[in-house]
């Protein structure tokens, strides 16, 4: 199937409120949410290129994946994609730089999880998961993790004593073909709690 192809789609979103040339990404992802494709994922590439070519570092541009995953959501009672195929899924190695023709290249990339998006600390791993949670929480569903849902996170994921990683989710670890294996882990956790609140699926105002 041609992944660049973009047909009719039933969400209705203003597309006059953003720049022209992020209009076609925006489509894209629409149009291939409502097919339940995973050419999804050109589309937020294609976001995230624009992003590095205007020196955008802040996920200005990518935050607009979370609106309309919001919005599609919103709609729909079948959440299984989105969880499965779009906040638990990542690429990493030799499958990375594609042109999204295969399944295995289908998935978030490790700059998501690069140190510039959050507060690593060497020797602070309590601090740091802290910082890395709340990045999470702010990225997806722009609100900080209660104090509950931190010491949930920092039970699962850190030594009894907190001076360290469970060797599971080892933020230090960087293997030799650039991916954060245990750092993913972590993520992957996060995103998959993260897809189980309500307000994930449901505007606030709405609710």
């Amino acid at each position: 199937n041609n992944q660049t192809k973009v047909g009719k789609f039933s969400l209705e979103m203003d597309l006059d409120r953003y720049p022209s040339k992020l209009q076609p990404c925006i489509k894209g992802i629409i149009y291939n949410l409502e097919l339940g494709r995973d050419h999804v994922f050109y589309w937020i590439k294609k976001l995230y290129d624009f992003e590095q070519q205007d020196g955008d570092h802040k996920n200005k541009y990518l935050r607009l994946v979370w609106e309309i995953l919001h919005r599609f959501i919103d709609r729909n009672s079948v959440y299984k994609f989105i969880r499965e195929s779009v906040l638990i899924r990542n690429v990493c190695g030799t499958y990375e730089e594609t042109t999204y023709e295969d399944w295995n290249t289908y998935g978030w990339r490790p700059s998501l999880l690069d140190d510039d998006r959050f507060t690593f600390i060497e020797d602070d791993p309590e601090s740091t998961l802290a910082s890395f949670v709340s990045y999470l929480f702010e990225f997806v569903i722009h609100r900080q993790p209660s104090q509950q849902e931190l010491e949930m996170f920092k039970n699962n994921m850190l030594t009894a004593d907190r001076q360290g990683y469970d060797w599971s989710y080892n933020f230090e670890r960087i293997d030799d073909d650039g991916c954060y294996h245990w750092r993913e882990n972590a993520a992957e956790d996060v995103l998959d709690y993260i897809s189980r609140l309500s307000e994930l699926y449901m505007f606030q105002e709405v609710q």
